[in-house]
């Protein structure tokens, strides 16, 4: 998992391997260092950032299932899980990279829950799952937004998917979007065209504005559209964050 924090990447985790370890990228000088170890090792978790602290659940047993790092203190401390019979530690979830009106924002197989940090209570807050929906997502001005195929934003209160109107579709290969100064930043790649042997993909790059022009309606305009890197077909496009610097 990956959070930015400031200038900051935090590095959280195991990919392919049981880890507890935290590595840290200084965008500013490119350098990396090591972040306190969390209290136990984890594969494939999730990590959210709210209010200068950073939650991670799963990817390991029920019991230590949820801990939380205070950015300002650097320590790490366990949080209750939500059961051992919960849906949400027995089957793979999704989670929102952003904070959804300052809380965690989690489908499982079946529902959508919400973690509140005041209180600490779990709450069903849709009863049909988003999990797909939140693989490329992001939250700007407490409004969710996914891509998939084209980019929608959640009406909380009609507790709908809706498309957002006036914005021409994006490459069917969008990977992710961003919240970048209240902007929608989406990014993808794209096999370079003038290469005949397919061996380089273009990174593309588009920020988009919003306007919410009614209660149950957003719109969207793209101010920007170019590549912004070239590479080797054969990489592996993971995640991206957005830092201050």
């Amino acid at each position: 998992s990956t959070v930015a924090v400031g200038s900051d990447i935090y590095v959280i985790g195991g990919w392919d391997e049981l880890t507890s370890s935290v590595r840290m990228l200084d965008c500013r000088s490119n350098t990396w260092r090591d972040g306190p170890n969390m209290t136990v090792a984890r594969i494939l978790q999730h990590a959210v950032l709210i209010n200068q602290e950073i939650y991670v659940m799963g990817g390991c047993d029920v019991d230590n299932w949820f801990e939380v790092l205070d950015i300002k203190t650097q320590t790490w401390r366990a949080l209750p899980s939500p059961g051992a019979g919960h849906e949400l530690c027995l089957n793979n979830i999704e989670v929102n990279p952003d904070a959804f009106i300052g809380k965690l924002y989690v489908a499982s197989r079946d529902n959508d829950y919400t973690y509140d940090p005041k209180d600490g209570s779990w709450k069903i807050v849709r009863e049909e799952s988003s999990r797909i929906h939140l693989l490329y997502s992001c939250v700007i001005d407490n409004v969710m937004y996914i891509y998939l195929g084209h980019i929608k934003w959640y009406d909380s209160e009609g507790r709908v998917w809706r498309e957002i109107k006036g914005l021409e579709r994006l490459c069917s290969g969008t990977k992710q979007i961003h919240n970048s100064g209240g902007k929608l930043v989406a990014i993808w790649t794209q096999v370079h065209e003038k290469d005949s042997e397919n061996r380089k993909s273009n990174v593309w790059c588009a920020k988009i504005a919003l306007e919410n022009r009614h209660k149950d309606e957003i719109w969207g305009k793209t101010e920007w559209l170019n590549i912004v890197h070239e590479i080797p077909r054969s990489y592996l496009f993971s995640k991206c964050v957005a830092v201050s610097v």
